[in-house]
C-alpha cells in the first residue's frame, strides 16, 4: 500500500518537471529534424499546383510525340534523300556534259552562219 503523506511531493513534481522538459526538447529537436524531410501544407498545395502545370505539359509533349515520325520512318527518308542526292549528282554531270555538246554545236552553226553569209555577201 503507497502512504501518500510519506512521498516527497516536491521531489516528485521537480522530476516531472525535468521529465517534461525533456519530453519538450525532444518533440521540438524531432519536429525541427522533420521539418527539413517534410513539407508543409501550404508547400504540399503550392506543389500541387505546380505538378499539375508539369502533368499539363508532359501530357502535350506526349501527344507532340505520338505525331513524330518512327525510326523506320526516318531511316526510310533518309534512304531517299541518299537516293535523290544521287540523282541529283548525275543529273549535274549530264547537264555538263550536254553544255558542254552544246558549245561545241553552237561554235559549228556560227562556223557555217558566217561560211553561208560570206558566200551571199
Amino acid at each position: 500500500m503507497i502512504h501518500w503523506d510519506k512521498i516527497d511531493w516536491q521531489g516528485v513534481s521537480a522530476l516531472i518537471g525535468v521529465v517534461m522538459a525533456m519530453i519538450g526538447v525532444a518533440w521540438a529537436a524531432m519536429r525541427q529534424a522533420l521539418g527539413r524531410s517534410f513539407v508543409t501544407r501550404g508547400d504540399h498545395a503550392e506543389l500541387g499546383g505546380r505538378m499539375g502545370r508539369v502533368e499539363g505539359r508532359v501530357e502535350k509533349v506526349e501527344r507532340q510525340m505520338e505525331t513524330l515520325p518512327t525510326g523506320a520512318e526516318i531511316n526510310a527518308l533518309t534512304d531517299r534523300v541518299a537516293r535523290v542526292e544521287t540523282g541529283i549528282g548525275v543529273i549535274g554531270a549530264e547537264m555538263r556534259g550536254t553544255h558542254e555538246a552544246v558549245k561545241r554545236v553552237e561554235h559549228m552553226t556560227d562556223l557555217i552562219l558566217r561560211d553561208r553569209l560570206g558566200e551571199k555577201a
